[in-house]
């Protein structure tokens, strides 16, 4: 499925014309009326500021159910490109016409003009993955952790700079791997999480596991986004001056 977000906020499909549609029922369909409101917010799909999608009963995909039998994915945007709106068909919309939005499992994709993958919370041992923060009402709910050149030992929560951070984990040794290759280090003073130091012998840090879709250290899930400038936040396990209580989601990419 191609998928176009058109400048009026409105998602569409550009190979069947159907526009993407929340119903009142929370489930995500195929419809011909266009329907506003979707948006990106830090390379993730986001439904009138919301980015609570969840795959349910039958792979249907809900925004914002609330039921506690779904599984929370996020919708992320993967080389973005620059294309025309696209428009649908003249056709009115009826409840015949609107086709249930169904993935045969969390991880299944779409391609979208800001190419959009959907992604399970969970990986398996090897599988790439992202992590997103979680605190619902805060500044930094569904902000993706990031990997900053300038400042690679310690990685950033949300902000403009940087690239989505990719992981994968070694089960048997419990050690964290990035997309360049470095092991994740997590500096017992002062908390950061990051790469380990560019020279020497700097051994990757062990005790990370995957609990509940969440990533875990030495059996914790909590976090925290420590203030390190305007709007900056970096990525910690310690307690800091300011800092905001985080859960990291693990997200397949």
């Amino acid at each position: 499925m191609k998928l176009v977000l058109n400048s009026d906020g409105s998602l569409i499909d550009s190979t069947s014309k159907k526009y993407l549609h929340v119903g009142d029922d929370k489930k995500l369909t195929l419809a011909d009326d266009a329907q506003t409101g979707f948006s990106f917010k830090s390379n993730y799909l986001a439904y009138k500021d919301s980015q609570a999608f969840e795959v349910c009963d039958g792979g249907k995909i809900e925004v914002d159910s609330k039921d506690s039998s779904c599984v929370s994915v996020a919708v992320s945007a993967y080389s973005p490109q620059e294309v025309d709106d696209v428009k649908g068909t003249d056709t009115a919309l009826t409840t015949k016409s609107a086709t249930s939005l169904a993935s045969a499992t969390p991880a299944s994709s779409a391609t979208t003009a800001h190419s959009a993958t959907a992604s399970a919370s969970g990986s398996s041992d090897g599988q790439k993955f992202g992590l997103v923060a979680i605190h619902s009402g805060s500044s930094v709910q569904y902000s993706s952790i990031k990997k900053v050149k300038e400042h690679p030992h310690v990685f950033s929560v949300g902000g403009s700079a940087g690239e989505d951070l990719k992981l994968t984990l070694d089960t048997e040794s419990s050690t964290l791997v990035d997309q360049d290759g470095r092991g994740i280090n997590l500096d017992q003073n002062t908390g950061e999480l990051g790469d380990v130091a560019p020279f020497g012998r700097q051994p990757a840090t062990t005790g990370f596991s995957i609990k509940d879709g969440h990533l875990s250290y030495n059996g914790s899930q909590d976090w925290k986004a420590c203030p390190s400038g305007d709007n900056d936040f970096s990525l910690s396990n310690k307690e800091c001056t300011g800092g905001i209580d985080i859960a990291l989601k693990v997200v397949t990419v």
